[in-house]
């Protein structure tokens, strides 16, 4: 058994970081204002903070979108309402860009604005050659002329009359 006054203890308090610079290990820190710890901070001067920067948040939901839009347009079952999306995107990479022009410094955003708007643009172009190529190929192939038929019977052969005879071409 030991006691708290035994000489062949270690002192722990010794170990511990100083609390205020120029303190010794093991002092007690001066009692002030700011209960026992002194401030070596200066805060800088009003209006310098990181909050008050002014940042362009549409440019991130335009990437986004526009990042959307182009997985959906290369989809095999998106693809088709992908054009909706790849518009609402291209809208608001453009008030993105209108936007990086007002803000200065790292927060305006503008590669991103431009990143969007690019692929935006590419997911409306394909999702608009999507539509333009099954309109022709529907057309070419006579499967356009089955749907003005009412009966449905008579609308499945005549589709697969045309499709037959689009494979055996």
């Amino acid at each position: 058994m030991t006691t708290p006054n035994d000489p062949n203890q270690p002192n722990y308090d010794a170990y511990r970081y100083p609390e205020t610079p120029g303190q010794t290990p093991g002092q007690t820190p001066p009692q002030d204002n700011y209960g026992g710890y002194q401030s070596t901070y200066d805060a800088p001067p009003a209006g310098n903070w990181a909050v008050d920067a002014a940042r362009n948040g549409v440019a991130p939901w335009a990437l986004g979108v526009s990042i959307l839009a182009l997985v959906m347009t290369v989809s095999i079952f998106l693809t088709a309402f992908a054009a909706p999306v790849a518009l609402i995107a291209l809208i608001l990479a453009i008030v993105a860009l209108v936007k990086s022009r007002k803000i200065t410094g790292p927060y305006a955003r503008k590669g991103m604005s431009i990143t969007a708007l690019v692929l935006s643009i590419i997911a409306l172009v394909l999702s608009v050659l999507f539509w333009v190529v099954i309109t022709v190929f529907l057309s070419e192939s006579g499967v356009m002329d089955c749907f003005t038929l009412t009966d449905p019977a008579a609308q499945q052969a005549c589709v697969d009359q045309a499709l037959n005879d689009l494979s055996n071409a």
